[in-house]
This record gives structure tokens, C-alpha cells and sequence, in this order.
């Protein structure tokens, strides 16, 4: 008999807590599904799997943290919590429509260049508010829809917040192994968390909030972005071994009486050239322009302006 009541003790805390924890959930998966599907069109398992586990934790922590409060305080704070939640994603579809790249927490440092152009981007903002109602209404209609229930509006007792407590670190710990798992793979999640500084790729990876905590995280304990181990030149002649010549162009680099250019010329004579390879000049002829940049952006791809990049 004390067994039954035990277990029927744990399942009403256990269902109490779930229905504390819907609303975000569903929240949190409407928002991501919508962005994925009128946005970035990304979907992908490593995406799914990502917005599974972050979704879990951050409903269950969000109902931890409104569960110290009860009556019209929580209802207030659910609100508010709700608005957030629509307005981050807002944020990030209209800054996508407008700009045709991934809104970064970075972009705030850069509010100063947009002095002059208030007007423009307002109107910008008012012919893209489509995306501000589908991430906002639907989230309000939900809430009225759960406020009903009466648990929802009830303060978490101490059975709550240890039950809450060891289901968030539970799924805290199933998600770190998961990543760590991935540790090996090329732009795996373990690399998106730990090492890697792309925007668009996260978004389109590991998901909008997951992003946004990402970056808030880095913004407030620093990040260092990983260092890949350069090769060396003597390294490539010590492999190349000269078989096929030096970089070394038929130039005229005596002495001009001019300081300035006498200083490129004994800089570029005394410069160790490197070694030709076996793809060496194999576009010769061709009309190909190489370009390095040291960031890019899809901003810079116009199916009209530019139709051979964006090919």
C-alpha cells in the first residue's frame, strides 16, 4: 500500500511538472520549426537533435525559475518570458530578410553606422512584420490557453524543484555526452560549442536560442576561436623536394636610386621562393579570379548582380 502511494505520489509530481514545462516546450519547437521552415530552410538530423535536448533543458529550467512565483507574479513573468522569446526570433528572421545574413549579438556594436538610415530601416522593419506576428500571437494564444490549468499557475513545492533539478541535470548530462561523442567529426557539434565562430552555421545547426546563449555565453566569459596549426614553408620544400621548380618570376630588381622601391626590391631578393607543385598553372589560360577574404557573407551573392557566384 505505501508503495502505491509512493508511485502515485511521483506520478503527480511528475505530470504537475510536465504541464509547467509544455508551454515552453511547445513554445520553444514552434519557434525553431517556423525559422527553420520560412528562413534559414535548413533541417537536418544534427539540427533535430540539437533543438531536442536544448529545448528539454531550457523548458524545464524556465519552469524551475518562474515556479518561485504564484498568482498574477508568474502569470506576468510567463508573459514577459513569452514576448522575450518572440522578439529574439523576430529579431532574427527580420534581420535575415533585411540584410540577407544571421543577426549576431556582435551586430549591436554596429547599431552607430545606421545613423541616417532610421527611416529606411523602419519601413524595412513594418514590410517584414509578418514575421514579428507568426512568432508572437501564437505564443499568446498558448498561454491562454495553459493558464487555465491551475498547477501551471502555482508556486513549485520541494518536491518540484528536486524533481525539476535532477531532470535538467539528467538531461544535461545525456546532452554533453552526445556532443562529446561528436568530438571526431568535421563541424561536429563538439566544434560548433567548443571551437568554431560561424553564425549562419550554428543557426543552421545547432539552432536560434542555441545561438543566442552561445554567444551570450562567450560574450561573458570570453572565447577564443580554435588556432589551426599552420604548415610551415620549409615543411612544403622539405616534401616537395624541388621536382617541379620555384615560384620565381624573371623581375628586375637592381638598384633604381629610389629608397622606397630599392627597399621592396632587396626584400623580395633576399625572400626564400616556394616550390611549384603538380597543379602549378593548370588554369593558365583560363579567365579564373581567385578570391581570399578574410570573412564573407551571403550579403555578398545576388542572383541578379552577381549570377556566376551565386551559381
Amino acid at each position: 500500500m505505501n508503495m502505491n502511494k509512493c508511485l502515485l505520489k511521483v506520478w503527480n509530481i511528475f505530470k504537475e511538472v510536465q504541464i509547467r514545462s509544455l508551454i515552453w516546450y511547445l513554445s520553444i519547437l514552434y519557434l525553431e520549426f517556423v525559422f527553420c521552415t520560412l528562413i534559414s530552410k535548413t533541417i537536418s538530423l544534427q539540427l533535430f537533435i540539437n533543438i531536442f535536448f536544448s529545448t528539454i533543458i531550457i523548458s524545464k529550467i524556465i519552469a524551475l525559475l518562474t515556479g518561485f512565483f504564484k498568482g498574477k507574479i508568474r502569470e506576468t513573468i510567463n508573459v514577459i518570458f513569452l514576448f522575450l522569446l518572440g522578439i529574439l526570433f523576430s529579431v532574427q528572421s527580420v534581420f535575415c530578410k533585411i540584410f540577407k545574413t544571421y543577426f549576431s549579438l556582435y551586430n549591436i556594436t554596429l547599431s552607430e553606422q545606421l545613423k541616417g538610415f532610421e527611416g529606411e530601416t523602419f519601413k524595412l522593419i513594418i514590410k517584414n512584420s509578418f514575421y514579428i506576428i507568426i512568432f508572437i500571437i501564437p505564443l499568446i494564444i498558448l498561454f491562454i490557453l495553459f493558464r487555465k490549468n491551475k498547477c501551471f499557475l502555482e508556486r513549485n513545492n520541494i518536491n518540484n524543484v528536486l524533481y525539476l533539478l535532477i531532470t535538467i541535470l539528467l538531461w544535461i548530462g545525456l546532452f554533453k555526452v552526445y556532443v562529446h561523442n561528436t568530438r571526431n567529426d568535421r563541424y561536429s557539434d563538439y566544434e560548433l560549442y567548443n571551437s568554431v565562430s560561424n553564425v549562419s552555421l550554428n543557426i543552421k545547426r545547432i539552432g536560434v536560442l542555441n545561438n543566442y546563449l552561445l554567444e551570450l555565453k562567450r560574450c561573458i566569459f570570453g572565447y577564443t576561436p580554435k588556432v589551426v596549426d599552420s604548415i610551415s614553408i620549409n615543411k612544403i620544400r622539405d616534401d616537395n623536394n624541388g621536382e617541379y621548380g620555384e615560384n620565381k618570376l624573371d623581375l628586375d630588381l637592381d638598384d633604381t636610386g629610389n629608397y622606397s622601391i630599392d627597399i621592396i626590391n632587396n626584400y623580395i631578393r633576399n625572400e626564400e621562393a616556394t616550390y611549384k607543385n603538380e597543379y602549378t598553372g593548370i588554369f593558365k589560360g583560363y579567365n579564373l579570379i581567385y578570391i581570399t577574404a578574410e570573412g564573407f557573407s551571403e550579403i555578398g551573392i545576388d542572383k541578379d548582380l552577381t549570377p556566376t557566384l551565386y551559381k
